[in-house]
C-alpha cells in the first residue's frame, strides 16, 4: 500500500468537484476518504485513476447517494455548495 506521505493534496472546504466521478463509499473522515483513493490503483486492476474526492461530512443529508465519500478521475468543474463538503486534488 501507497505511503500517506507520498501523495500530496491541495483541500478545498465549502466546493464541490461536479462530474468525473469513478463511485462513492462512506468514508468517517477526510483521510479515510483520501486513503481509499490512494488505494484504488493498487487494490482493483482497473484504468480508472482516481486523481480527486469529495466529501460531505453531514452523512443524514447524503440519502441515496450510496455513500458520502466520491471518489474521482479529476475535479474541472469545482462549484461552492452550502453544505457541509470539501474536496481534494491530487498534486
Amino acid at each position: 500500500m501507497p505511503n500517506s506521505s507520498s501523495f500530496k493534496y491541495v483541500a478545498v472546504c465549502g466546493e464541490d468537484c461536479v462530474g468525473e466521478d469513478l463511485f462513492s463509499i462512506w468514508a468517517y473522515s477526510l483521510e479515510a476518504c483520501l486513503q481509499a483513493c490512494r488505494n484504488m490503483q493498487y487494490v482493483h486492476s482497473t484504468d480508472k485513476v482516481c486523481k480527486a474526492i469529495a466529501l460531505r461530512a453531514d452523512m443524514q443529508n447524503v440519502g441515496m447517494l450510496g455513500g458520502n465519500c466520491y471518489l474521482k478521475t479529476g475535479c474541472s468543474t469545482p462549484i461552492a455548495q452550502p453544505v457541509k463538503i470539501v474536496h481534494a486534488i491530487l498534486l
